[in-house]
């Protein structure tokens, strides 16, 4: 009898520790899956922001470049009409000039 008790308190054991490793490899494997998950979503996120810097550094390369071209073409608008102000200036200095030689 005593035998049989030992024999069937081992069984239990076993069966409850069967059990317990049971619950760890469906705990491992909802781990393995949650962690598969995870990397998918980090990946994705790293691919989104790397398509945003990307986008980012493009937009500032181009506005760069298109502020520079109106900087120019206005800086040059204003040269050229400054310079035309001051040949009118002068056409009229040079007409004062001939007017007072002529009196």
């Amino acid at each position: 009898m005593e035998g049989k008790a030992q024999i069937l308190e081992l069984v239990e054991q076993a069966i409850t520790t069967y059990d317990q490793r049971e619950e760890w490899c469906s705990k491992l494997d909802a781990l393995k899956e949650k962690a598969a998950i995870d990397y998918r979503k980090h990946c994705l996120e790293v691919r989104e922001l790397q398509r945003q810097l990307d986008y980012s550094l493009k937009l500032e390369e181009f506005l760069r470049t298109k502020g520079t071209v109106r900087l120019t073409a206005a800086d040059a608008k204003a040269e050229a009409k400054r310079l035309e102000q001051q040949e009118l200036e002068m056409q009229a200095y040079n007409n004062c000039v001939n007017i007072l030689d002529a009196i």
